[in-house]
C-alpha cells in the first residue's frame, strides 16, 4: 500500500491524541469526517495501523529491561519465539542481524519480578541455545513514553504457553516473583 501526505498527517494526528475525533481530523488535512473515516478503514484493514491503549510504565512504577541474546541457531531462535510471544510481560520480541539474534523488551510489576524474568527459570536467557546475552535496565523511557503492556485479567492456565511452571520455581517459592499474569499462581501486588 502507499501512503500519501494525508495518510501520513492522519497518523501524526493519531499518533499525537488517539482520541481525536474524525472531524478534527478532517480539518486538518481537509477532509470530511466521512473520508478521513474511510482512509482510517483502509489503513486499519491493509495493517497499517491498529489503534490501542498504550501504558506509561514508569507512571505504574514497572521496572523494565532490554534482553539481547545470540541464538545458536534458526530452528532454536523461532522455538524460543514461539515460547515467549505470548508472555504478558514482553512489550517486543524481534529477530535482529548482528552480534546478537534476538531482542525481547519486558516489564514487570516490580524489581524483583524483573529479576526472576532476567536470573530465573522463565528468563530467555537461561533456556537452552542461548550462546551469550546482554541486559540493560532501563532506568526511564524517553520516547516513546506509553507502550503495549497486555492488561490480564483472566489467570486460567496452570502453565502458560511458554511451559514454564511457576509452581516449581524457586524464586516465586520464597516470594521473590509475582509470578505469570496468565496462570493461577499470580499474586497481583497491592
Amino acid at each position: 500500500m502507499i501512503m500519501d501526505e494525508i495518510d501520513k498527517e492522519i497518523i501524526l494526528q493519531l499518533q499525537k491524541n488517539g482520541r481525536t475525533t474524525l472531524s478534527e481530523l478532517g480539518k486538518r488535512v481537509g477532509m470530511t469526517h466521512v473520508g478521513v473515516k474511510r482512509r482510517i478503514d483502509r489503513l486499519i484493514k491493509a495493517d497499517i495501523i491498529k489503534v490501542v491503549a498504550n501504558v506509561n510504565v514508569d507512571k505504574l512504577g514497572y521496572k523494565s529491561a532490554l534482553i539481547l541474546v545470540e541464538v545458536e541457531n534458526y530452528s532454536r531462535l523461532q522455538e524460543l519465539i514461539n515460547m515467549f510471544k505470548d508472555c504478558p510481560r514482553i512489550i517486543c520480541l524481534a529477530t535482529l542481524s548482528g552480534a546478537y539474534n534476538l531482542m525481547a523488551l519486558m516489564v514487570a510489576e516490580d524489581i524483583d519480578t524483573l529479576e526472576s524474568m532476567i536470573l530465573g527459570e522463565c528468563s530467555i536467557r537461561g533456556q537452552k541455545g542461548i550462546r551469550r546475552s546482554d541486559v540493560q535496565i532501563i532506568s526511564s523511557f524517553v520516547f516513546p513514553q506509553h507502550h503495549p503492556v497486555r492488561m490480564i485479567t483472566e489467570r486460567k492456565k496452570e502453565i502458560p504457553s511458554c511451559g514454564l511452571d511457576c509452581g516449581k520455581c524457586e524464586r516465586y517459592t520464597i516470594g521473590k516473583c509475582l509470578g505469570c499474569p496468565l496462570t493461577e499462581y499470580y499474586r497481583a501486588r497491592s
